[in-house]
């Protein structure tokens, strides 16, 4: 792909193995004759990279699970029903046939309105067959709660990787968002915009990881380090500290390695 290619270009990568799937993630972690091992992992794939990432971590580092991908839609009602369809299909057609999108709502009859229009928009799109997978997988869910508090519980549950906020009060319920990759609000505000002009991150957790893992930033590039320079009253002043804690831990060797310095 020539675009992503410049896109590699103006980014300064220096090397580009045309590979995929697990066993690119086997040649990372480990190394070959043609490939160095790396120290770090990042990014999303199909549920299979997913797993193989798992393995790995530890013997490499990883930025966190990402993929398949996946969407949550709370709903009260006001928006368009072919607006939250086609945004339920947006996350659909990636192509794994593991991918989720969720619409919670508290009106059935709008849940329904939704379903019908998200099957008339299925045959009129190029991938129309990756998100019929999706579909027979029970990869499209509704969920018609009492009201939209227990909703938007629901949803932090859930801990989608893409939340869309389709109500009238959609900043306010905004806040009570507890465990989400990238919080969508306003029905003019798609998941789509997100992944290309917005401006977030567009490599988050999924799977339930949004409740204990943050979507990919410049950190997940850098090591972090402790540098600690006491002088001699430094120690002086907190030498007693360090022995109480050495005693009430049973370690000897720390608190000597403190009280030595002053005998």
């Amino acid at each position: 792909n020539p675009v992503l290619l410049y896109a590699l270009k103006l980014a300064g990568v220096t090397e580009v193995y045309r590979v995929g799937g697990i066993q690119a993630i086997g040649m990372m972690a480990y190394g070959t004759k043609s490939c160095a091992k790396v120290q770090k992992i990042v990014g999303p794939g199909n549920a299979y990279v997913t797993a193989a990432k798992r393995q790995v971590y530890g013997y490499v580092g990883i930025d966190q699970v990402a993929g398949p991908s996946e969407i949550a839609v709370l709903a009260d009602g006001t928006v368009d029903a072919r607006w939250v369809a086609a945004d339920l299909l947006s996350q659909a057609e990636h192509g794994s046939g593991w991918e989720k999108s969720l619409l919670v709502t508290q009106s059935k009859e709008f849940a329904e309105k939704v379903k019908e229009e998200l099957l008339a928009q299925t045959e009129t799109l190029s991938r129309k067959e990756i998100i019929k997978r999706v579909i027979d997988r029970d990869g499209i869910l509704f969920a018609v709660t009492p009201n939209l508090t227990e909703g938007l519980e629901l949803v932090n549950r859930f801990a989608p990787e893409h939340f869309e906020i389709m109500c009238k009060d959609a900043l306010k319920l905004m806040k009570g968002v507890r465990s989400a990759g990238a919080v969508f609000a306003g029905a003019w505000t798609p998941e789509s915009a997100g992944d290309f002009v917005a401006g977030p991150s567009h490599v988050l957790p999924t799977g339930g990881a949004a409740n204990m893992f943050n979507g990919l930033t410049p950190d997940d590039f850098r090591r972090r380090h402790s540098f600690v320079a006491f002088t001699k009253e430094d120690l002086a002043e907190t030498k007693k500290t360090i022995e109480a804690f050495a005693e009430v831990e049973g370690l000897d060797a720390h608190g000597r390695a403190a009280s030595i310095r002053f005998e």
